[in-house]
């Protein structure tokens, strides 16, 4: 049996056609599936760098793949910045009240 389809533009027929699969991508499924990407790729990368130092010989294959210790700053400051920003922003709000 073939499938055919007509396509308008601007409606759903596109969607009835090609998309007869009950799973639909939502904002919320994207926003997820970022964070754990983004989760996966550091926890990837920490293991990494755990495993490679424990087994170094030699300085030449000392390398890590993520300077732990300017990432912790750099969190730190982020996280000190957002803080200050909310306080500032929380004080903006009751002052007009």
């Amino acid at each position: 049996m073939e499938r055919t389809a007509r396509v308008a533009i601007g409606t759903g027929s596109f969607k009835r056609a090609f998309c007869n699969c009950r799973l639909e991508v939502t904002a919320m499924n994207l926003l997820l599936g970022l964070i754990l990407g983004v989760l996966l790729t550091i926890g990837t990368a920490f293991v990494a760098d755990a495993f490679s130092t424990s087994e170094v010989v030699s300085d030449a294959c000392s390398k890590q793949i993520v300077n732990w210790d300017v990432a912790k700053e750099r969190l730190h400051e982020t996280t000190s910045a957002v803080a200050t920003g909310w306080e500032r922003l929380k004080g903006g709000v009751k002052s007009l009240e």
